[in-house]
Formats: structure tokens, C-alpha cells, sequence
């Protein structure tokens, strides 16, 4: 003992526990104050990763937000070309009405996919939908036809990935960053409202460079159904490194897989 100071025995030296065989000796307060120090240095990183993990799959799960949005503006932009070709002034409004009544018909889905597949594969069935629907909008433009299912097809999407996300993003949010995470995919809607007009009023600027080159215009509401086939590509690679919902995992008994993906989502 030196001074008033308790001793415990603590192996250390500069490079190992040892030096030249004798067991040197640390105050207990020094032990303490390094133990609490590295103890709050843990919980601070692994909050940080589970903030950058939540942050990181709310962003993929909302892209399905941007593109339901994407859908219900579509129909602004690309009015003007579809009304005169290959739809007419009879046909365009029922074009652009059709993606509501599909989006009711996904919700109706809904009920038989959310329980029975889990809400990562119903996304995943929602995001074929809408693959399938603007593919016929985009390779087949000049068909009324093809448009018309391309535009019921999405609309199921839409209405099924608007209601599987929701669902997904507050399960694997922790109670009390819910309503935060939960709040990105309507915010998602709105800027894919934004995004397909911004993007329709920069496709009628190139409307006059693209005259010079009549095989590059095809119509602008074929490139606005393209962009949104890449955005759909980019979520579907992007999904399939997020885990199942912990909680539907639980409703079917697996109890363990759940346990540890909770720990992967709230730490």
C-alpha cells in the first residue's frame, strides 16, 4: 500500500502483462475511470451504427415512396404528347385516372401478401408490378393499349408499396425513432411529385436540340418512364441487403432470427 490509495493488481507494460517479472499495481479510481470511459466510448459508437444502419434502410425502403409519387405527377408532364399521340382527348383522362383505381386494387393485395410472404417480399412483388408497368410504357409507347395496362400495372404497385412500407419502416425502427424514420417515406412521395415535373420541364428544354435529331425523340414521356425504371432497379439491388421485418419473423415462430435482427436494428 502507498499513501492512502487501495492497489489491485494489474498486468501491464509497454508492450505485454509483464515487466521483468513483477506484477505492477494501479489504483482502483484509475481502474474505474478507464472502465467508465470506455464503456460510454462503446455505447456512443454503437449508437452512431445503429443510427447509420436505421438512416441507411429508412433511404432504401422511402425510394418506394419517390416512385409512387413519381407516378401520381407522371401524368402532368406527359400530358401534352399522350393527349395527341397515341392517345387522343377520350382516352388520356382514363390514362390518367387508371393508376388510382390500380393503386386500390394493390391495396386489396395487400391483404393477402403482407401476413403470408412478409412485408420484404410483398415490396418486392411491388416493385416487379411497377417494373412490368412502365416497361410497357416505355418499350411500347405508341400502343394506347399497352400504355393503359402499363398505367393499371404500376398503380397496383403503388398501391401495394404504399402500404407494405409504412408497415416495414416501423418495425425495424426503435420505439423512439418511429415517427423520424417513419416520416421519410411520405416526405419521398412529395419530392417524387416534384421530381417528375422538374424533369418534364427539363426534357421541353431539349425539345428543340432533340428536333435536330429525330431518331432521339421518341417523346419525353418515354424518357420520364425510363429514368423511373433505373430508380426501380437501383431499389430492388438495394433491398435485398435489408433483413426481414423482426416482427413477422416472430409471428412465424422464429424466435431466434428475430432476437438478432432487432439487435441489428436497434442495437
Amino acid at each position: 500500500m502507498q499513501g492512502n490509495h487501495e492497489y489491485s493488481p494489474l498486468l501491464h507494460s509497454d508492450s505485454s502483462s509483464f515487466k521483468r517479472g513483477r506484477v505492477e499495481s494501479m489504483p482502483l479510481s484509475d481502474i474505474t475511470a478507464t472502465t467508465y470511459s470506455q464503456t460510454i466510448s462503446i455505447r456512443e459508437e454503437l449508437k452512431q451504427r445503429r443510427y447509420c444502419i436505421g438512416v441507411t434502410s429508412t433511404l432504401v425502403l422511402s425510394l418506394g415512396g419517390l416512385i409512387a409519387g413519381y407516378g401520381l405527377g407522371y401524368s402532368s408532364p406527359a400530358s401534352e404528347e399522350l393527349s395527341r399521340d397515341p392517345l387522343n382527348s377520350t382516352t388520356y383522362p382514363l390514362f390518367s385516372s387508371l393508376y388510382n383505381l390500380g393503386a386500390a386494387l394493390g391495396s386489396l393485395l395487400t391483404l393477402a401478401t403482407l401476413n403470408s410472404v412478409g412485408r420484404k417480399f410483398s415490396l418486392y412483388l411491388s416493385l416487379i408490378l411497377f417494373q412490368i408497368g412502365w416497361l410497357l410504357i416505355a418499350v411500347v409507347p405508341k400502343n394506347p393499349y399497352t400504355l393503359i395496362a402499363g398505367r393499371v400495372v404500376s398503380g397496383v404497385g403503388m398501391g401495394l408499396c404504399t402500404t407494405v412500407t409504412p408497415a416495414y419502416l416501423a418495425e425495424i425502427s426503435p420505439p423512439k425513432l418511429r415517427g423520424f424514420y417513419s416520416s421519410f417515406f411520405q416526405v419521398f412521395i412529395a419530392f417524387g411529385i416534384f421530381l417528375v415535373y422538374a424533369l418534364g420541364v427539363s426534357l421541353d428544354q431539349l425539345n428543340q436540340f432533340e428536333s435536330n435529331i429525330p431518331y432521339l425523340h421518341v417523346g419525353n414521356y418515354v424518357y420520364l418512364a425510363l429514368f423511373i425504371v433505373l430508380v426501380i432497379t437501383v431499389q430492388s439491388a438495394l433491398l435485398f441487403y435489408l433483413y426481414p421485418s423482426p416482427y413477422w419473423l416472430l409471428s412465424r415462430g422464429l424466435v431466434v432470427k428475430s432476437y438478432k435482427i432487432f439487435l441489428f436494428y436497434w442495437g
